[in-house]
């Protein structure tokens, strides 16, 4: 049963939020959706993030200091796969944020490792997103050996599992 948790009219920037089952999912002020999460038993013992379209920094920070920081708070666990693949936006306006903001509360809440998910190759013009996502994932990870990213799902998982497999505390 699908359950709206937030309306535009109850957000900084129009975004709706809406609950279904084990996933919840972010459209922006035109109804597109921008974000979704899904709760780890979709993919056993791994909490998942999938970026779309063209989400603006605001509220990528609505949503991952808002309704994604709260869903993991109540089911997260230490894993979480990032997947980027399908965003067309520039992380560059918010990564000094969430290195600074959100991550070390990430960590404090039990977070232990961060997989992200990169496009393989760019659609036609879109080259430079692609290469704006690899430079902040290989920046992250330089900084972070908690943080890696792949070009496939199932490398991701494999990295995830390895590093702390199911059931370890």
């Amino acid at each position: 049963m699908t359950k709206t948790l937030k309306r535009p009219i109850e957000t900084r920037t129009g975004i709706r939020v809406v609950h279904d089952g084990d996933v919840v999912e972010t459209f922006n002020v035109v109804g597109e959706r921008i974000h979704r999460i899904e709760k780890p038993g979709r993919i056993p013992g791994v909490f998942v993030a999938r970026w779309y379209g063209t989400p603006l920094d605001e509220e990528m920070k609505e949503i991952i200091g808002g309704h994604f920081y709260d869903v993991f708070l109540e089911c997260g666990g230490p894993l979480c796969l990032i997947d980027i693949r399908d965003c067309k936006s520039s992380w560059d306006g918010i990564n000094d944020w969430q290195r600074d903001e959100i991550m070390p509360k990430a960590y404090a809440a039990g977070l232990k490792r961060v997989a992200t998910l990169l496009p393989r190759e760019a659609a036609p013009g879109a080259e430079q997103v692609v290469e704006n996502h690899e430079f902040a994932a290989s920046r992250f990870a330089e900084d972070d050996a908690h943080i890696a990213a792949f070009f496939s799902e199932e490398e991701a998982l494999a990295w995830l599992r390895r590093a702390h497999p199911p059931g370890a505390a």
